[in-house]
Parts: structure tokens; C-alpha cells; sequence
């Protein structure tokens, strides 16, 4: 296993082929939010998951340079990926959730990969390795 932690972010990677589980709980903060993020895609590339699990409900707004960021560098390394699926544990902020729909509509207009919305870890954890059969998101 291998993980990055911030004051803020804890990113970890459960070795080739297992999931890579990203959190966020607090304010953000534009150089740890790079870092944070930019490690969710290293980790993504040294060790190949089919799936995320993303959860961002304790996650403060979002700075607009910082979606910026995330809409353009971030999206294009995102691109490169051959994720399978995502489970997302959406933030409780309206600016972010709105943000996170934006980046979701632009990469499933290029990717293909399924995503769900949850409330709750042990949910998604159970989507993510077939535990559950749920209709994946149309955005």
C-alpha cells in the first residue's frame, strides 16, 4: 500500500490494481490541493486502478484559480488514464458540487468510464467491488 498524506488530504493506493481512495476533509488550500491531486494521478499511473473512490464531503469550496487548474492540467492528465469507475462522495458545498459535475461532463464527453454518487464510505466501497448493482450517473 502506499499513501500521501497533507493536512488536509490522504491519498492512498491500494497496489497494482486495487483502488485508489482519495479524501479530503477541510479548507483547500491551492499548493496543497495541487499536491494532493497531482499525487491521486501519480499514483494512478505508477500503479494501474481500474477504479477511485473519491470522497470530498468534508471538502471546503474550491478557489476559482484552483478549479481552473483542475478544469484544464489536471483534466488532461486525467484524460490519459483508463479508469473503469468512480465513486464519489460529493462535497457538501454547492460551489464544489457544481464544479465536480463540470469536470465530470467534460471528461465522460472524451472517456468512458462509470460514476456514482453516495452518502457513505462503506456504499461506495461496496459499488466499487460489485457488492452492489446500482445504475451509474448520466451526466
Amino acid at each position: 500500500m502506499t499513501e500521501k498524506f497533507t493536512t488536509h488530504a490522504h491519498v492512498v493506493c491500494e497496489g497494482e490494481g486495487g483502488d485508489i481512495l482519495f479524501r479530503w476533509q477541510g479548507e483547500v488550500i491551492a499548493q496543497e490541493f495541487y499536491e494532493a491531486a497531482t499525487s491521486l494521478l501519480e499514483f494512478s499511473k505508477a500503479y494501474p486502478s481500474p477504479s477511485w473512490l473519491i470522497d470530498l464531503q468534508e471538502m471546503g469550496p474550491i478557489p476559482v484559480d484552483d478549479q481552473s487548474w483542475l478544469f484544464t492540467e489536471w483534466l488532461q492528465q486525467f484524460l490519459q488514464l483508463r479508469l473503469k469507475k468512480i465513486a464519489l462522495i460529493p462535497s457538501m458545498s454547492t460551489d464544489n458540487q457544481m464544479a465536480i459535475e463540470y469536470l465530470i461532463r467534460e471528461a465522460k464527453a472524451v472517456a468512458t468510464f462509470d460514476i456514482q454518487f453516495f452518502g457513505e464510505l462503506d456504499e461506495a466501497r461496496e459499488w466499487l467491488t460489485g457488492s452492489v448493482h446500482q445504475e451509474t450517473s448520466q451526466i
